[in-house]
């Protein structure tokens, strides 16, 4: 009985193993910025068919392509709301999902923050879709392949916050 159970516990790992290996990951977009070298990516995990999204993911890498960090998202934090980056002690993007399809699309929300002084934001609508295999991130209704953050600078503070967002 022992060794049943052991046998059973492996095969459990195994398998388990075995189904997060054969996830696909997508890239949707590659993000950077006029501030600094650092890049992101935002993409998503769906299962091994490609019919339905488990994961958001966001990665960053500095200038020289490293890795920085790796931040995973559900479809239930997506929901709620999930905080993109943030930069001493401000929430600069935010994301949040309105409309969540994992077989097939999604609404997304990006709200920015413009300036850190006056507490001001602007919202992006980005919406998610899957194109025949693959998988499409859009702003408004563009192919956002590749986004960039223009910065919003004062003069002797610095940047404050986002002035736009777009498409390259």
């Amino acid at each position: 009985m022992k060794s049943f159970l052991k046998t059973t516990f492996a095969l459990s790992i195994i398998l388990g193993l075995m189904q997060s290996v054969r996830a696909m990951e997508h890239k949707l977009s590659t993000i950077s910025n006029d501030e600094d070298a650092n890049t992101y990516t935002i993409g998503i995990v769906t299962d091994e068919d490609n019919i339905e999204v488990k994961q958001v993911l966001k990665k960053e890498f500095d200038g020289r392509g490293n890795v920085i960090s790796v931040d995973k998202y559900s479809p239930a934090d997506l929901a709620k709301g999930v905080v993109m980056v943030k930069r001493k002690g401000y929430e600069i993007v935010k994301l949040k999902a309105q409309n969540f399809n994992a077989s097939d699309s999604a609404d997304l929300d990006m709200e920015v923050l413009v300036s850190a002084l006056s507490k001001d934001t602007d919202n992006y609508d980005l919406k998610v879709e899957k194109q025949g295999e693959k998988w499409k991130l859009l702003l408004n209704n563009k192919d956002a392949t590749k986004m960039f953050f223009v910065t919003n600078k004062k003069f002797m503070i610095g940047t404050v916050g986002i002035k736009d967002v777009k498409v390259k």
